[in-house]
């Protein structure tokens, strides 16, 4: 999975990449991580207990994707930069494989998106993603998916 794909390329997530990326997200992408953890645990926990994969372009990180192991499904997720729009003939070309890599040898990923996010909850649509009856988590509305293989 790690390696050059189009204007981007992949590698295994470090540290670094979380404490960069947590101060730099869209800011849909930021309202969707929990009230009383910090955008950077958030992300430094995906690392520290999944798979993490860090995209770079022009050597500088423009998003992180992941999933954490749960009981018979991956919780997976997928943030970025406002520079992450530079890479998105990639994420349409590859998107679906990034998912499948992250969710792993479980059945299907499955994670809620913000309803403010309109280009993740495009992006999850585009590359399969079903959702449920809408949930509220920090006083927000957000839309559970699930993301067969």
């Amino acid at each position: 999975m790690t390696g050059e794909y189009g204007n981007g390329y992949i590698t295994h997530s470090k540290r670094v990449d979380c404490e960069y990326l947590s101060t730099r997200l869209r800011s849909q992408d930021a309202a969707e991580i929990p009230h009383g953890i910090t955008t950077f645990e958030a992300l430094d926990y995906g690392r520290v207990n999944g798979i993490s994969l860090t995209v770079f372009y022009k050597d500088l990180p423009v998003m992180i994707f992941g999933g954490v192991p749960c009981d018979g499904y991956s919780d997976i997720w997928m943030v970025g930069t406002p520079d992450i729009f530079k890479i998105r003939r990639e994420l349409l070309t590859y998107g679906k494989k990034f998912a499948m890599t992250v969710i792993g040898d479980k059945p299907y990923g499955s994670n809620a998106v913000w309803v403010g996010n309109k280009q993740s909850l495009r992006w999850l649509k585009f590359i399969g993603a079903e959702f449920s009856d809408a949930i509220i988590k920090d006083d927000k509305q957000f839309l559970p998916f699930k993301l067969y293989k």
